[in-house]
């Protein structure tokens, strides 16, 4: 995206997944359009390699400004284009809830055992500083955010971000 600072990339899609009910009351049903983010890894990685306090607030920055700039192309997209909700799937669900977005369980199944293997133990080993002797594995989650409330905390003056 133009202006972007880079903190993920981004898929425009139809939502192939189980219907979801969003807090304010947006429903993303099957085949509808959805934005679908995912960490730039090798970006996070050059706020991480530090692990400092510094590093971490120029990474919330960042994705707040990626945030807004999202909210800006989204509503520039014609209206039967425009995804209903901001999804993806993190082990960084704490942070997301900050931003705004809410927090779901991914399916039982192999599918989510892989998939918090592989973002809590493998990228979480490349990507997160260590401190002290061990390392916690986090479980993958979905995290949403519909477009009313994308629009709401970033879009625009008095967007709150």
């Amino acid at each position: 995206m133009p202006g972007s600072r880079g903190t993920f990339l981004l898929s425009l899609h139809a939502h192939h997944g189980r219907p979801v009910e969003l807090r304010d009351g947006t429903r993303v049903e099957r085949g509808e359009p959805v934005a679908e983010i995912h960490f730039w890894n090798e970006r996070i990685a050059a706020y991480a390699v530090a692990g400092t306090a510094e590093l971490t607030w120029a990474f919330l920055r960042d994705l707040r400004a990626d945030l807004r700039t999202l909210a800006t192309a989204l509503a520039e997209m014609p209206p039967e284009r425009r995804p209903l909700a901001v999804y993806g799937v993190s082990t960084l669900a704490d942070g997301a809830v900050r931003l705004g977005f809410e927090t779901r369980p991914l399916p039982d199944g192999a599918g989510r055992r892989a998939l918090s293997w592989w973002q809590g133990r493998v990228l979480g080993r490349a990507y997160r500083p260590v401190s002290g002797g061990g390392r916690t594995a986090h479980t993958s989650q979905e995290v949403w955010l519909s477009y009313a409330s994308l629009q709401q905390r970033f879009g625009g003056k008095g967007s709150g971000a």
